[in-house]
């Protein structure tokens, strides 16, 4: 990523049942990896891995709480 340009993050479907979708941290080195339906591991909780499915890439920095990277495609 350059300076100046926005972090990219993806909205996962992972196969549990949430009250919310969530949002990880794409890194640079994965960015041209990812796309809508791919499927890419994910960390949710302290040490439980997930594939998932990304819903949805944005830049739009969750508020609420600091995103975790994606781990592989």
């Amino acid at each position: 990523m350059r300076q100046g340009e926005p972090r990219m993050f993806a909205e996962v479907l992972i196969p549990l049942s949430l009250p919310k979708n969530y949002t990880w941290h794409i890194p640079d080195s994965m960015l041209a990896g990812i796309s809508v339906g791919c499927r890419v591991e994910v960390n949710l909780g302290k040490n439980k891995k997930y594939a998932g499915v990304v819903k949805r890439i944005h830049n739009e920095e969750p508020l609420s709480f600091e995103a975790k990277d994606i781990l592989n495609v």
